[in-house]
């Protein structure tokens, strides 16, 4: 399955769920105000979004079979966009005014800042082993990859591309990071014993890309 954010002839979106065997889109939400950048629960189970329905864009939870009410998630008067997951399934990782914020998987939970700093940080994302965390930050001018330890974010710091990268992603066994850097679709080996190591960024394809928001 598929969740997108899709917008009526009003130009009004809200999140649906597209179920690829059967061809078939569900509508999720039935909002008046913007909701945006739907992401997975761990199990499947439900879709997590932002939406300003209450006022400051919050994240909100709903089942993916269109059952049940929607869940706020996070209490806050500032923007939040989800991001990630740790390993346990319990704490979503998510952006707030350009930091990395965590919260408990639970309705209206504190939004915590993993680490703050004076640059803008988006799009974080957890290794599969829960023990690292990879994001995107502006700090050296234009965008690049870095990768912290988790959840001791001040035990080191890692600059993985080269030459700008956004959008980053652990394969399944952790042992890469994919990332787009201009047009060009990268990799970079990546090892954790017996220390944190990033390999030269190579290009694995071309293209162009739509980024999401975050």
């Amino acid at each position: 399955r598929v969740a997108s954010r899709v917008a009526d002839a009003q130009g009004n979106p809200d999140i649906y769920v597209y179920d690829i065997g059967r061809n078939n889109f569900s509508q999720l939400t039935f909002s008046p105000q913007g909701e945006c950048c739907p992401m997975w629960s761990p199990d499947g189970d439900r879709v997590i979004f932002t939406s300003n329905r209450t006022g400051t864009p919050n994240l909100y939870a709903k089942n993916a079979d269109g059952t049940g009410e929607v869940q706020r998630l996070t209490e806050s008067e500032q923007v939040h966009f989800g991001s990630g997951w740790s390993a346990d399934g319990e704490t979503l990782v998510h952006i707030s005014q350009g930091d990395v914020h965590t919260a408990r998987y639970e309705e209206s939970s504190e939004s915590i800042a993993l680490f703050e700093t004076e640059f803008t940080e988006q799009l974080a994302s957890m290794s599969p082993d829960g023990r690292w965390i990879a994001y995107e930050s502006d700090e050296d001018g234009d965008f690049d990859i870095y990768v912290r330890p988790y959840p001791g974010v001040d035990g080191g710091k890692w600059k993985v591309s080269t030459q700008g990268g956004v959008q980053a992603a652990w394969s399944p066994d952790g042992s890469e990071l994919f990332f787009i850097s201009g047009l060009s679709m990268m990799r970079a080996a990546i090892t954790t014993m017996p220390a944190f190591s990033a390999g030269n960024p190579e290009v694995l394809f071309e293209g162009r890309y739509s980024l999401g928001a975050a």
